[in-house]
């Protein structure tokens, strides 16, 4: 992802720099590049740091209402995908798939998550907020199948706390 957008950039500053009248536009392009170069190597780092995959990469972003956190991991079909897994202290909330867990890791680090957080997944799986978010979470699951009510759904639900 970042090397053919580098790429790209590299291009059109090339095109635009010979134009006093695109001087500011190709300004833009090079601060963009220089951002996207400085993550391209980010990544390789934490690749390289992380036994060559990026696989099991927990990073952190510092968002105003707290610490957000995401991992990379395979798909579980096998289909050689990416997954980004997003979560904060209370909970897993969502996720994204990529077409490599390299591309997924890029992604990440083109959203801001850019602090190394290793660890952090693991640590919080054992508390008792993500015990009883997964719990709920698998309530959910059971009401939208059709394996429990929604008297049995707020029964168990009640019984969380």
């Amino acid at each position: 992802m970042f090397s053919e957008r580098i790429e790209y950039l590299a291009n059109r500053v090339g095109h635009c720099s010979s134009d006093p009248q695109r001087a500011t536009f190709a300004a833009h392009l090079i601060a963009e590049k220089t951002r996207l170069d400085n993550l391209h190597r980010l990544a390789e780092q934490i690749i390289a740091s992380n036994c060559g995959t990026a696989v099991g990469a927990e990073l952190a972003f510092q968002a105003p209402n707290g610490t957000r956190y995401c991992a990379i991991l395979e798909e579980p079909d096998s289909s050689g995908q990416g997954r980004i897994v997003y979560f904060d202290a209370d909970a897993l909330h969502r996720h994204q798939v990529h077409g490599s867990p390299a591309e997924a890791l890029e992604q990440a680090l083109a959203q801001g998550y850019l602090e190394r957080a290793d660890g952090t997944m693991d640590r919080l799986a054992a508390t008792e907020a993500w015990r009883r978010d997964l719990a709920y979470s698998e309530f959910v699951g059971r009401y939208a199948s059709g394996e429990i009510g929604a008297q049995q759904f707020a029964v168990e639900v009640r019984k969380l706390g």
